[in-house]
């Protein structure tokens, strides 16, 4: 059996292509995961898959178009596709989906994605070796390349993020429980703090 890569004459890498059909089948249902990696078609009829598959994607159509609207042209174009738009709109898909968590650690990636190629644009040096959000922006902050309230908005980002995904938090002795509403409101700060950031960049008016 050919892949879909060659069956549909598509230029896109095959991880990525492995990545967008995962993401789809898991966000519509139709695979279960196992854990590692691991996926199986979910107890369903495949009449059932196949008709929440068509309605998923409609759902990533609709998804891109809210992320593009939410971060502003400007910013859409300027940021890496597969490296930053395309996981955020992944990521409100999870969101939608009730998967507060996975949203908040999706979206996290190309919000560190973004600011280490923001780094290289304005010369901060030492970020693409810290880890994490908060330590990237420390460089900005030292090099005074954001302004702060910027900068703090990144470490709202950074803080959400290392509460999902860091398991217990030995200050409050617990994990982080993440809120369905804070699935989508970290996606939509992510886009509205690569749009102010993308504006102060192209010396526009400060916004926030």
């Amino acid at each position: 059996m050919k892949c879909p890569k060659t069956t549909l004459d598509l230029s896109e890498h095959r991880d990525i292509i492995k990545d967008t059909l995962i993401s789809l089948a898991t966000y519509s249902h139709a695979l279960d995961t196992e854990g590692g990696g691991l996926f199986v078609p979910a107890d369903d009829t495949i009449v059932n898959q196949l008709l929440t598959l068509a309605q998923a994607c409609g759902d990533v159509v609709a998804a891109e178009a809210r992320i593009r609207l939410q971060m502003g042209d400007a910013a859409a174009d300027l940021v890496a596709r597969n490296e930053v738009f395309l996981p955020l709109a992944d990521a409100l898909l999870r969101a939608a989906s009730g998967d507060a968590r996975g949203a908040v650690v999706l979206a996290g990636n190309p919000v560190e994605s973004y600011v280490t190629a923001l780094a290289a644009r304005l010369a901060v040096a030492n970020v693409a070796g810290a880890p994490g959000i908060n330590a990237k922006l420390g460089h900005f902050a030292t090099a005074n390349a954001i302004p702060s309230k910027l900068i703090a908005i990144g470490k709202y980002l950074g803080n959400v993020r290392n509460a999902a995904d860091h398991g217990v938090d030995a200050e409050v002795g617990a994990a982080w429980t993440i809120q369905e509403s804070t699935g989508t409101e970290f996606v939509f700060v992510a886009c509205s703090f690569i749009n102010a950031v993308t504006a102060r960049e192209q010396g526009q008016p400060p916004k926030i």
